[in-house]
């Protein structure tokens, strides 16, 4: 702290010396102007003062810029699929509409005149009119509109299907036809949702937040996680990021996918990417964990645990920036043999230096079972408790 607080005002003091020394000025008018002795002492004072306030501030701005703004995902579940009926009117609150019914109103305009005043000078001014103009209603094609959303346990409403028409639209007009571009029905999606939340199996979600990290922040090398054997590893194409897409992973507004495969993508790897979804989803609301899962075959890894370590080490290293494997990250490494069939062994590790010692552990026993996600994972039904209007 003396440090940061010696170096401003040691600056100040040897700008303050020259200014003394070298300070004389004369304006455009030739008028001098000089720092005396009495300012230098009076500005030296001002700043011991406030170099220890401008030291600590600036410490402050530069700790809080490198700590704050880490990426890390929270998980957790839809809780409801909802929907709400549009009556539609003559210019009412319907989005799909045509000109219809003219009728005429008066409309005010204005027109500028040009003139010479009793002076002779040429002036202007604004001259009003009127005239009749044609405007029109907005008629509605359908009778009825509906919105559909979905809502998760943050309390963030997804509502990306509005304004649709019944399966079976009837017009609001006879005569006017319905647009064959607007969706019908309930969207498939959402419906899926709906089906799913009612049937104790709600869907898991994710999203991003941003939090605090001292750790990863740190110039200490000490504090991070360090693997010789990365490089090797990334030269064998062997390191996938935690994420796919990982600077920009949402790939809906709920999704992202956190099963990353070295080599071959299974056919079932959707089955994967929804299973640890729905996993993190039972595991986030206990415990705010985030699992992210590398599937490999056995036959590519040398030694497990220092390929562990390498994936964590490059998984929290400076590529990946502030979306580092964050503190509430969950690394597990399923290696499988026979063609990917079988699990040949799983090793484990978490976001933060040490803990969850019983948790990898378990992990860590898992061998010659099936690699399905469904085995791996289990079949999460997760049961929604909460009160929500209904429309």
């Amino acid at each position: 702290m003396l440090l940061i607080w010696l170096i401003p005002f040691s600056i100040s003091i040897v700008v303050a010396v020259l200014i003394f020394v070298f300070g004389r000025y004369q304006d455009y008018y030739y008028t001098t102007y000089e720092v005396t002795k009495k300012e230098l002492v009076v500005g030296l004072a001002i700043v011991s003062l406030l170099s220890p306030l401008i030291a600590w501030q600036g410490k402050r701005m530069a700790i809080d810029n490198a700590v704050e703004g880490f990426h890390e995902f929270w998980n957790g579940s839809m809780v409801a699929a909802q929907s709400n009926i549009i009556p539609c009117e003559r210019d009412g609150k319907c989005k799909h509409t045509y000109e219809c019914d003219p009728y005429e109103v008066l409309e005010t305009y204005y027109t500028t005149e040009y003139y010479t005043d009793s002076n002779g000078e040429s002036q202007s001014r604004e001259v009003s009119h009127t005239r009749w103009v044609t405007e029109y209603h907005d008629c509605p094609y359908a009778t009825l509109e509906f919105s559909y959303w979905l809502v998760d346990s943050f309390d963030r409403e997804h509502k990306i299907w509005s304004n649709t028409f019944a399966d079976v639209p009837v017009e609001w007009r006879s005569g006017s036809g319905i647009p064959s571009h607007v969706s019908t029905g309930e969207p498939p999606v959402w419906k899926q949702y709906k089906q799913l939340i009612q049937s104790g199996k709600a869907p898991g979600v994710t999203m991003e937040n941003e939090y605090t990290n001292y750790v990863l922040a740190s110039t200490d090398s000490i504090l991070k996680p360090f693997s010789s054997d990365v490089e090797r590893y990334k030269k064998m194409d062997l390191l996938p990021p935690h994420t796919e897409n990982w600077d920009s992973p949402m790939i809906t507004p709920w999704t992202a996918n956190k099963v990353v495969f070295v080599g071959k993508t299974p056919t079932n790897a959707n089955r994967w990417q929804t299973a640890l979804t729905n996993f993190n989803a039972a595991l986030g609301t206990e415990l705010q964990g985030d699992m992210h899962v590398v599937v490999v075959p056995s036959s590519l890894i040398d030694n497990p645990q220092s390929y562990l370590n390498a994936i964590k080490a490059y998984w929290q290293g400076k590529e990946f920036g502030k979306r580092a494997l964050s503190k509430n990250g969950i690394i597990v490494i399923i290696a499988t043999k026979q063609n990917g069939s079988k699990v040949d062994w799983i090793k484990s590790s978490t976001g933060m230096p040490t803990g969850n010692g019983m948790m990898t552990t378990a992990l860590d026993m898992i061998h010659g079972v099936a690699a399905d996600p469904t085995t791996l994972f289990g079949d999460i039904r997760t049961s929604i408790n909460v009160t929500l209007p209904i429309y």
